[in-house]
């Protein structure tokens, strides 16, 4: 406990919280507008698949190989880092140009990578050992969060100042929860390693990048679950990329509308986190 009373690990959990949420905000940016950027793309309104893939690329990409990113930086500043890379990629969507906008889904997926291994280095030094799960489950609940927030905040923006607006209110609001954890960076950043510096030969070479495949293959049982969970990801993606899509051109809701159901769904799945993290 600290001094003031309050849990040591309240403000962690708040920090990666915040930052898991916002992380997960900009990646709902894309299929909550959807119908409005792909109508200014001049393409078909389910390239928006294309793009929520290339987003998901991006994540993987530094899920597999960023290992060194985290060790060099800490994990406050990569987070910071994953939120200004997030908004600039988020702010390139503006052009609605449509081999910019493959470019700028990839930034996005890149600005979200750091927020699951970031925010779990920190909780995992941070959290009692008896309330983990539930802490880890309460962090985690930031990703549907996230989501919610962008169904509810951005179509409305949308509908009644242009998309464009929308993309910059988003990019506003990483920036200034990258600004709000900056007090915090030198206390959870202490362990972090200098010593050795990422260079694109380290981070893309064959060593790094199949060493979280050589820790799955040598854990038994993981492979079958990572499987499972990989599958579960596939259905999860699918309907999130497509749901505003399918609602306004198949259904004929307005943007607003889908954007607030959009927004009931993620919600729901924010407390249901949490029960079950319990």
């Amino acid at each position: 406990m600290a001094k003031s009373g309050v849990p040591h690990w309240v403000a962690p959990l708040a920090i990666t919280m915040i930052m898991q949420t916002m992380a997960a905000f900009l990646m709902r940016v894309l299929p909550v507008i959807a119908p409005e950027l792909t109508a200014a793309a001049g393409v078909a309104p389910e390239k928006i698949g294309i793009l929520a893939g290339i987003v998901a690329g991006g994540t993987m990409w530094f899920l597999v190989g960023g290992s060194l990113l985290l060790a060099f930086f800490g994990p406050v500043r990569l987070l910071q880092l994953g939120a200004l890379i997030g908004a600039a990629g988020t702010i390139a969507v503006i052009t609605a140009n449509w081999w910019i906008l493959l470019v700028a889904s990839f930034f996005i997926g890149v600005g979200y990578g750091p927020s699951p291994p970031a925010g779990s280095e920190i909780l995992t030094r941070a959290a009692p050992k008896g309330r983990r799960s539930l802490i880890m489950s309460i962090k985690q609940s930031g990703v549907p969060l996230g989501g919610a927030l962008a169904g509810l905040i951005l179509p409305p923006i949308a509908a009644h100042a242009g998309w464009r607006a929308s993309l910059l209110v988003a990019a506003m609001l990483a920036l200034i929860a990258a600004l709000c954890v900056q007090p915090w960076r030198s206390t959870l950043d202490q362990t972090r390693d200098t010593t050795r510096p990422p260079s694109f030969g380290n981070l893309f070479s064959p060593a790094n990048l199949k060493a979280p495949f050589v820790v799955l293959w040598n854990i038994p049982g993981m492979l079958p679950v990572t499987f499972a969970g990989f599958c579960f990801a596939c259905v999860q993606g699918c309907l999130l990329t497509f749901f505003v899509t399918q609602m306004t051109t198949e259904i004929g809701f307005s943007l607003a509308v889908a954007g607030a159901a959009f927004s009931a769904m993620q919600f729901s799945g924010t407390f249901a986190r949490v029960v079950m993290g319990w």
